[in-house]
C-alpha cells in the first residue's frame, strides 16, 4: 500500500514537527520548507495551515484549474504535498518535483497517485485508511434503507405530481 513507512510517527502532530517535516531542515531556510497543497473540495485549509506554519513551512494552496500555471512555481520548490483524494497527480507531473519527499493523500485512497512514479523519485506516499469510514458506513446503510423503502420512486412520482399507490406496482 505505501511504497515507504516510518513507523516512528503515530500522527499528523508529529509529522509537523521541525525534525520530522521535510527531513527537518534547518527553520531559517523556509524556502526549503514548502508543502504544497493540491485541493478542490475544501475551502479553507487553517488547521494544516496553522500546524505546518508553526512548524516553519510556507504553506500554499493550489485548486485544479490553477494547477498547471502553478505547477512549474511550486514543483521545484514543494517538499511535502498534500494532496485531496479525487485531485490526480500522475507520472509527469511527479517526475517534475524536484525536492518533493512526501505526497500524502487526505483521505481514504491513494489511486490518485502514480505510486510508482513516487517510488522511482524515492517520495513516500501516504493517505488515511480510516477517513470518514464512519460517515461511509452510515450512508451506505441509509442508501439500502432508501432503496427497501423505494424511496426514489416516491420521490419522482412526488415531483411529478402523482402520489398513487398503483403507480407503484
Amino acid at each position: 500500500m505505501f511504497n515507504k513507512v516510518n513507523p516512528k510517527i503515530e500522527t499528523v502532530a508529529e509529522v509537523a514537527t521541525p525534525n520530522n517535516i521535510v527531513g527537518g531542515v534547518n527553520p531559517t531556510q523556509r524556502d526549503d520548507r514548502l508543502v504544497w497543497i493540491l485541493d478542490d473540495e475544501w475551502a479553507t485549509h487553517e488547521v494544516e495551515r496553522g500546524i505546518l506554519e508553526a512548524a516553519g513551512c510556507e504553506v500554499v494552496l493550489t485548486r485544479s484549474h490553477q494547477f498547471e500555471r502553478d505547477f512549474p512555481k511550486y514543483a521545484p520548490r514543494a517538499r511535502g504535498i498534500l494532496l485531496q483524494v479525487s485531485f490526480p497527480l500522475d507520472a509527469e507531473h511527479i517526475r517534475g518535483l524536484e525536492k518533493c519527499e512526501i505526497i500524502s493523500v487526505t483521505g481514504g485512497g491513494y489511486n490518485n497517485v502514480d505510486v510508482a512514479a513516487a517510488t522511482d523519485k524515492n517520495i513516500y506516499v501516504t493517505f488515511v485508511p480510516g477517513y470518514c469510514a464512519d460517515e461511509v458506513s452510515d450512508h451506505a446503510i441509509a442508501l439500502l434503507l432508501a432503496c427497501s423503502r423505494r424511496l426514489p420512486t416516491y420521490q419522482r412520482l412526488a415531483r411529478e405530481g402523482r402520489w398513487e399507490a398503483t403507480a407503484l406496482s
